[in-house]
């Protein structure tokens, strides 16, 4: 896990050394949210390496009970094609309550960096800083004038359904996506391949 840990974080490192290096004008790459990162990065790579990506896919039809088609398929992505997909479902605010609710800010870089973690208190650390506001019927709350404790605890109390409404904002935050229309050249088998994030990009 330390090294799984240490090499993302070597990852994240040249990402931004390198999105740093190609900007003609000064910008703080650890303030920008993670899918301009991304799209950024993805871009660069196409214009300066390639801007087709090769794939490999084994075919997984089941020809019989015990045997499976295996064909390995190869095709390829234009990656100046890919765009940030924005789901129908996200939204910055989330309505806790009728008169309860949150008002939401995309998670940066920087947030990536310090909270790659299972850790509970990390969760709600990260919930918290990507928290603009809480209101409250007329009442506006600044998660940054109250201490992590304070936060943790306030989260802690929220209801099972009411967390589900925050997860939903994080699963639904704009991504980089594909469908790929599969075909086996062997037995013909069709399927969708869903592509998702910047590391499946690159075959």
């Amino acid at each position: 896990m330390a090294m799984e840990s240490d090499e993302e974080e070597s990852i994240i490192n040249a990402i931004k050394q390198i999105i740093t290096n190609c900007c003609a004008s000064e910008i703080d790459v650890d303030e920008l949210p993670i899918i301009d990162i991304e799209y950024f990065f993805l871009n660069i790579q196409a214009r300066s390496v390639s801007e087709i990506s090769e794939f490999q896919y084994k075919c997984n039809n089941i020809i019989s009970e015990d045997k499976v088609c295996g064909n390995v398929v190869k095709f390829k992505i234009n990656l100046l094609e890919i765009v940030p997909e924005i789901s129908k479902d996200f939204s910055t605010k989330i309505e806790l309550t009728p008169t309860l609710g949150l008002m939401m800010r995309v998670p940066n870089f920087r947030l990536l960096e310090e909270f790659n973690t299972d850790d509970k208190d990390a969760t709600f650390k990260q919930i918290a800083s990507c928290i603009e506001y809480i209101y409250d019927n007329d009442k506006i709350f600044y998660p940054k004038e109250y201490s992590q404790d304070e936060m943790n605890e306030w989260l802690g109390e929220l209801n099972r359904g009411q967390i589900l409404k925050i997860e939903k904002f994080f699963s639904s935050i704009p991504k980089l996506e594909k469908d790929i229309d599969f075909c086996c050249d062997k037995c013909g088998y069709t399927e969708k391949i869903h592509i998702e994030g910047l590391h499946n990009f690159f075959g």
